[in-house]
């Protein structure tokens, strides 16, 4: 089964919500934490990708997308980077959206390449045209080069039919340091929304969401305060599991209609605290995991 690629990407992702869940695998792969018995394999990208194998099996009927952390597939260089274009292949073969996390933020020729990279289905060589093996449904960006940083990212999301996740109101502990500056028309990140408010209301869905979103942690007891400013906004809400982050805080991010909100959700489900010792049992925890999570988000 294909993603849809017919239909606004913001319906598509509101319809695979109604689904499955709002919640979000986080694949964030640490060696260190991978369990011992799939450290057996050969090399870096089979254990990357016999991990990634055992998380979609367990959880493929249950979530609407996928993020996957570039920088842990980075790390380990070409082999990781291979891994990574093998687990974005099998995220669209199952018919789940895939998300990218690389914030990535440029301007120019730069912005273009970056836009493409992730978002464009193929690339352009001189005398070919090569599938990308690197594309995904979504990607995260970082606005803080100011807005003709987004521009590149902006047209190319709507030439391919995808998604953006602006970091608005992120989860870290230093984030107030530039987000939280105020002058006479209020803090950056309350700025920042309002513009981006006005760059939603020209690309809708049918569902009345933009295929532009907004990251917004949900450790911010405030957070909901930012629904207001950009009704039409996805919100994707890291935060929950190890970082303390709130469920109550998601939902109070819903829409009226309990809409609007994705969860990404890494360690908590990764590398759940029971022993495992063999891929069933490990299936099995990660299961555990998710319910309990979801049972809180209902």
């Amino acid at each position: 089964m294909n993603v849809k690629t017919s239909q606004h990407i913001a319906d598509t992702l509101c319809e695979k919500i109604k689904q499955k869940s709002c919640i979000c695998l986080g694949f964030d792969p640490v060696i260190e934490q991978i369990p011992d018995f799939l450290k057996q394999r050969a090399n870096i990208h089979t254990i990357l990708s016999t991990f990634f194998d055992l998380m979609l099996e367990a959880l493929h009927d249950k979530i609407a997308m996928i993020k996957f952390q570039s920088a842990d597939f980075e790390y380990f260089g070409v082999e990781g980077m291979k891994a990574l274009a093998n687990c974005l292949q099998k995220t669209k073969d199952a018919g789940i959206l895939r998300l990218l996390d690389v914030k990535r933020g440029d301007i120019g020729r730069s912005s273009d390449a970056y836009a493409n990279a992730y978002l464009s289905p193929t690339r352009q060589l001189t005398n070919d045209v090569q599938r990308n093996e690197f594309e995904a449904d979504a990607i995260t960006i970082s606005p803080y080069l100011g807005s003709d940083s987004l521009e590149s990212f902006f047209t190319a999301a709507k030439t391919y039919n995808k998604g953006l996740f602006v970091l608005l109101k992120t989860s870290n502990p230093g984030a107030p340091l530039i987000q939280d500056i105020e002058n006479t028309q209020g803090s950056v990140s309350t700025q920042l929304a309002k513009w981006l408010h006005t760059q939603c209301e020209t690309d809708k869905g049918k569902s009345g969401f933009s295929r532009i979103g907004v990251v917004v942690g949900a450790t911010h007891s405030h957070a909901a305060d930012f629904r207001k400013l950009l009704p039409h906004s996805f919100f994707l809400m890291p935060g929950l599991g190890a970082q303390g982050g709130s469920t109550h805080t998601v939902k109070q991010c819903m829409t009226p209609q309990q809409e609007g909100v994705i969860a990404p959700v890494s360690r908590a489900l990764l590398y759940p605290e029971t022993n495992t010792s063999s891929a069933k049992a490990y299936q099995s925890s990660i299961q555990q995991a998710f319910n309990s999570l979801y049972k809180d988000i209902l």
